[in-house]
């Protein structure tokens, strides 16, 4: 079999560039994190993240919706992650979301300056 192509398995996404570029915001810029923490952590990331996505499908479901909406991933992810954690990473969720939408804005605005500015020249 010559000209055979051969099946590629799925791409697996990692989090473990993001984690190591995390480690020296932690006040300690000389220390180092090993690869089995990174593999550790990252096995941590992709479970909870999918537990968090099949609790938000649940509840999208159980409203007869067939797209996610913010709520849905809010009350989820307060329900897979108890108590003052799970309120501080739906305040943090939201303040990342208003930072985009923000900045998406300002761009926006530019964008709208910027043509104004050459439609009047």
């Amino acid at each position: 079999m010559e000209g055979a192509k051969r099946r590629r398995g799925k791409k697996r996404h990692s989090y473990g560039p993001y984690l190591k570029r995390m480690v020296p915001l932690l006040n300690c810029p000389e220390m180092k994190i090993s690869t089995d923490s990174v593999q550790v952590l990252d096995s941590m990331m992709d479970d909870i993240f999918d537990r968090i996505a099949k609790q938000a499908a649940h509840f999208a479901d159980s409203c007869n919706k067939k797209t996610l909406t913010p709520r849905n991933i809010e009350f989820a992810t307060k329900l897979i992650i108890p108590g003052e954690l799970g309120t501080n990473a739906v305040k943090s969720g939201q303040a990342a979301i208003r930072r985009v939408l923000l900045s998406e804005e300002d761009q926006q605005s530019e964008f709208v300056e910027l043509i104004s500015y050459i439609c009047y020249c």
